[in-house]
């Protein structure tokens, strides 16, 4: 699936302040997330086709016919652990997993979830997994809360306050997703946790936001290329006690700064992979007063507006190993080195 898939405006968001896009949606998310799932437990449908005993139930949903995700899991039997279900055409709803094992595949490009969270995933569900599927929320595409954890991959997620988000020690794992045109593309908090490799974030207002204990991570691995964040008004922005280590990524194109680094935020290089940072108007790196970067030689700099790395004094900036440096000019007066262009 291409970013294009969409099909939305390119014209640019309206930046929002920093603690409004960061606060402002966590509280009702959980309290939307408690009526979903009793909502969801009094939803009444049509049992799957019996399967043979032992075998995974596998059911298939077909939304345009009046079929729903949601009747589906409800049904799946009390003794399987897990079970497939096969989503074809647009859901209009949203989609609560508080079971383990549970996969949710599209059967084809049209598949989608559309409710108010498309998919929420919580109660300390593990082995979870979405695939080929379009989710679209107006207040989170897809969300792992509550200690559960979901492997996520070739998914289009679009169009809503949040794209992927993870909170209270939910895991995420995503790989060949594109995730376009929300306020924020992915908000990691309150101790989630993401891992993302060869996915792409863009069109939004900040296109990742990590704070207060989240950790995301932007791998490279197995089939999966490096990620790339681009075309948001802030590409990334790291907070009070979040971390980011940047494994392999792109960050480019976007408009307020590449990656901006608030007090309390760490992000920690890892010099075996290449950290990319180009085009982007308002400066590749900036390191806030409080904010720790560790630089290695795996970032570049190329055509970013202002400086390629900006330190303010109380910037923390560590080398790895000792010596790197950075092409153009430097900036003074950071606790520690610091250097860029």
């Amino acid at each position: 699936m291409m970013a294009n898939d969409v099909g939305a405006s390119n014209a640019p968001h309206k930046q929002v302040p920093f603690k409004m896009a960061r606060w402002g949606l966590v509280g009702g998310l959980v309290a939307l997330a408690l009526l979903l799932a009793y909502r969801q437990g009094r939803t009444v449908a049509l049992a799957p086709d019996s399967e043979p005993a032992g075998a995974e139930a596998v059911v298939q949903v077909d939304c345009n016919a009046g079929g729903t995700v949601a009747a589906a899991l409800a049904n799946l039997p009390a003794s399987k652990t897990g079970g497939t279900i096969v989503v074809s055409g647009h859901c209009t709803e949203s989609v609560v997993i508080q079971r383990d094992g549970v996969t949710l595949r599209g059967k084809d490009d049209a598949a989608e979830i559309d409710g108010d969270i498309a998919v929420l995933v919580t109660n300390g569900a593990s082995g979870v997994r979405l695939e080929s599927l379009r989710l679209k929320g107006r207040f989170a595409g897809l969300t792992c809360s509550y200690g559960s954890s979901v492997d996520a991959r070739d998914l289009t997620i679009y169009g809503g306050a949040r794209g992927l988000s993870a909170f209270y020690g939910g895991i995420c794992a995503l790989e060949n997703s594109v995730i376009s045109r929300n306020i924020q593309g992915v908000t990691v908090g309150d101790s989630g946790s993401v891992r993302m490799s060869g996915s792409v974030v863009e069109h939004s207002v900040i296109g990742i936001n990590i704070f207060t204990n989240g950790t995301l991570t932007l791998d490279k691995s197995g089939d999966y290329s490096r990620s790339i964040v681009r075309k948001n008004q802030t590409g990334i922005e790291v907070s009070t006690s979040g971390s980011l280590r940047p494994v392999a990524a792109t960050i480019e194109d976007n408009r307020g700064g590449g990656l901006v680094i608030h007090a309390g935020g760490a992000v920690y290089a890892d010099e075996d992979y290449l950290v990319e940072l180009k085009g982007n108007q308002g400066g590749g790196i900036r390191v806030r007063a409080g904010g720790i970067l560790q630089l290695a030689r795996g970032f570049s700099y190329e055509d970013n507006g202002g400086q390629g790395l900006e330190c303010a004094p109380g910037a923390l900036i560590e080398t790895k190993p000792q010596g790197v440096a950075a092409a153009g000019e430097t900036t003074t007066g950071a606790k520690g080195w610091c250097a860029g262009g």
